[in-house]
């Protein structure tokens, strides 16, 4: 997800762009300084962080790309942006003054700004509030949050962009997964454990609250839907009788460890519902909707969902939202992106979500709390600072 300044022009968008990136390692990217003689602005510097500078615009510069008075270099500035803006995998943030007029003078600016939006850096740019195509374009993209200097103050604005550091996107999030057990050696099977019986738990502790009917977990044929089976054993363990395990494969693939989930619950003697076909959904509205009083636990999708859900999970979704009592999402609602938020309309209303490590980015969208409901975040067996290390 990225991160999108706008104002009108003399409200500080530079100001906040430079007092942010402070707050970044890992960056590349450019600013714009204004260049003044005697009080009165004659152009503008355009700086990287990487140390090079070269004039940008400038009163009586000959070029045919001018702004008011202002003569716009931008042989220079392609030449400069394409320099300080190849070569990133090391970075993790992109920083760009700004998608305005002058720069969009330039059709290579347009193509990589494009680019790095599409990629897995993280930019945190200004932009203008001009009307231009390619201007639309861009705030009609669904993977950024926007702070409008216009209608917040610069310090309420900070604190929407540490919220926003503090949250992951899913590459972000995959990442650190990886470094948890490629290099520090915590096996991807202890991680789900973990993610499991702390979920478990979670809802032991609810039920001391609460008391349904039926306990329903609906699990996919991946990672996420093998976090819900780890978190039906666990619930097994202390006890819960009342409890119903559904796994919705229309396609019967699983994962690896989503199948050695299943194995285990097998022999515990515990059955597992699969969902394939619409007559299973059938049998599964006859069987869990006496009463009404369902406790909902939802492991069909993680943060790898980027599609629309098949007809089939889109039934069950729908009959999740209309007849559950009470819902518990593991990580994140299901149909949810974990970078966009909405992208579609079929997603899991939770009233409680139980994600991990930290907060995904979606999660900042305020269109996303009518489906997340209360998040907690919960412990995975090793600490977010630390992992956070080798992002950084």
């Amino acid at each position: 997800m990225h991160f999108l300044i706008t104002s009108l022009p003399g409200k500080g968008k530079t100001t906040f762009l430079l007092k942010v990136s402070s707050l970044l390692n890992k960056k590349k990217g450019f600013y714009t300084q204004e260049i003044r003689h005697k009080g009165v602005r004659k152009g503008f510097l355009l700086k990287t962080f990487s140390g090079k500078e070269v004039i940008f615009a400038q009163k009586g510069l000959n070029s045919k790309f001018k702004v008011k008075d202002y003569g716009v270099n931008i042989e220079d500035f392609e030449k400069i942006i394409l320099e300080e803006l190849s070569n990133i995998e090391d970075c993790r943030f992109i920083l760009i003054d700004e998608i305005g007029k002058m720069e969009l003078f330039s059709p290579i600016f347009k193509e990589k700004v494009e680019s790095l939006l599409d990629s897995s850096k993280r930019v945190i740019a200004t932009i203008s509030k001009i009307s231009h195509p390619f201007i639309e374009k861009i705030k009609k993209r669904k993977d950024f949050l926007l702070v409008d200097l216009d209608e917040v103050s610069p310090e309420e604005g900070y604190k929407i962009f540490q919220n926003y550091l503090q949250s992951f996107t899913s590459y972000e999030l995959k990442k650190l997964d990886r470094i948890a057990s490629q290099v520090i050696g915590i096996d991807e099977m202890i991680l789900m454990e973990n993610a499991g019986k702390n979920s478990a738990s979670y809802i032991i502790d609810l039920l001391k609250k609460m008391e349904f009917s039926w306990i329903c977990i609906f699990c996919g044929p991946g990672n996420n839907g093998a976090d819900g089976l780890v978190c039906a054993r666990h619930l097994l363990i202390r006890g819960i009788q009342n409890l119903k395990i559904f796994i919705i494969s229309p396609q019967m693939k699983f994962s690896e460890l989503n199948i050695k989930q299943q194995n285990i619950i097998k022999n515990m003697n515990k059955e597992i519902i699969f969902i394939k076909k619409q007559s299973d959904f059938k049998d599964l509205i006859h069987n869990c909707s006496l009463d009404g009083n369902l406790l909902v636990v939802d492991a069909i999708f993680g943060i790898g969902f980027k599609n629309e859900p098949s007809p089939l999970t889109k039934e069950i979704i729908n009959f999740i939202n209309k007849k559950s009592k009470f819902t518990i999402s593991i990580d994140i609602p299901s149909g949810l992106d974990a970078d966009k938020g909405k992208t579609q309309d079929y997603i899991i209303k939770s009233n409680i979500t139980l994600t991990f490590l930290a907060n995904k980015c979606a999660f900042l969208k305020e269109e996303s709390r009518n489906y997340t409901g209360q998040i907690k975040v919960l412990d995975l067996g090793i600490t977010l600072p630390y992992l956070k290390n080798y992002l950084e």
